[in-house]
């Protein structure tokens, strides 16, 4: 059995996840998958892959034939990877708060807690090769459940690394502000891992409910970027500012997207603080404008929670 080296609960309960943001447990636990497969890959080369499979509330309708299923509330996700799997250094990162393991790629090792803020429990399986065995650890991530069974137990008939992180149950205050649309949430992982998707080794990334929509075939269809991007410097800090084009009417308009550590933190509407902006840009083009700003200065004054920034927005501070 191992413990965690905090009052969980607490740690929890001070854990700041705003109700209007439902999500962030979800984009956590894919970054975390992210991670893990970069993790293997500097090891093999293999195709990276991660499938996030839609939890819905069971209702006689979504029986019916003809009905579409989305019609019922999301209770959970699961996510699942190929990734290096939770070995013992992993472990050990995940049993304490604040971990640095990840520090190099701007993981503040508290993540997992927002699991926690707007779920009940979740379920961890990680199946990965140990010294050419393969092994299984298991076990379930709750307020409940403080002692978690870290033993490892030896499985067969397993031909590839697998992860799966599964959300259960969605607590009141967060389920109520989760769209019901599996196209919108697969839109809205797209928009926090633009970085991730420009990159040659990104893994496919996928949406399961009634469909699968592959993200990565999203990002292509709708996203065209310029090649390069442009340094900006703002009082002293230097900003690195990629143009895109994004072909998707549910961006709602043109914005700026505010990045720290490779995922987004902030959306900007331009539409509200640039007067002479078109805003119907995309009845005439077909495409708003989205900037993606990033920089060193706002990975450094990004809140533990990624939620937001600690900067002033008084333009007097430089």
């Amino acid at each position: 059995m191992a413990g965690f080296t905090i009052d969980l609960a607490g740690r929890v309960r001070n854990f700041d996840l705003p109700k209007t943001q439902p999500l962030i447990p979800l984009y956590e636990a894919v970054v975390n998958s992210i991670y893990a497969i970069e993790e293997r890959q500097e090891k093999e080369e293999f195709q990276g892959k991660i499938d996030i499979k839609i939890i819905r509330e069971p209702q006689e309708i979504a029986s019916i034939e003809g009905i579409d299923n989305s019609v019922n509330e999301i209770t959970g996700f699961s996510i699942s990877d190929n990734g290096i799997g939770l070995d013992e250094n992993n472990m050990r990162s995940f049993l304490q708060s604040d971990s640095t393991y990840r520090a190099e790629k701007g993981g503040k090792g508290v993540g997992r807690f927002s699991w926690l803020k707007a779920f009940s429990s979740a379920k961890v399986e990680s199946i990965y090769k140990d010294d050419d065995v393969w092994v299984k650890r298991e076990f379930e991530f709750s307020l409940d459940n403080l002692d978690i069974d870290d033993t490892l137990t030896e499985v067969h008939d397993i031909s590839d690394n697998c992860t799966v992180i599964e959300l259960v149950d969605y607590l009141p205050t967060y389920r109520k502000n989760v769209s019901k649309n599996p196209e919108v949430i697969a839109t809205k992982i797209m928009q926090h891992c633009l970085i991730y998707l420009m990159s040659p080794n990104c893994p496919i990334i996928s949406i399961i409910d009634d469909e699968r929509y592959c993200i990565n075939d999203m990002f292509e269809k709708r996203i065209k970027r310029e090649e390069s991007n442009v340094e900006i410097e703002v009082g002293g800090k230097i900003f690195s500012l990629l143009n895109t084009k994004v072909e998707d009417s549910s961006v709602g308009g043109s914005k700026i997207f505010l990045y720290a550590n490779d995922r987004m933190v902030k959306s900007i509407d331009l539409d509200k603080t640039l007067v002479d902006l078109d805003k119907n840009i995309f009845d005439d083009k077909g495409y708003y404008y989205v900037g993606i700003l990033t920089g060193k200065y706002l990975d450094d004054n990004v809140e533990m929670n990624r939620t937001s920034f600690d900067i002033s927005e008084s333009s007097s501070e430089g």
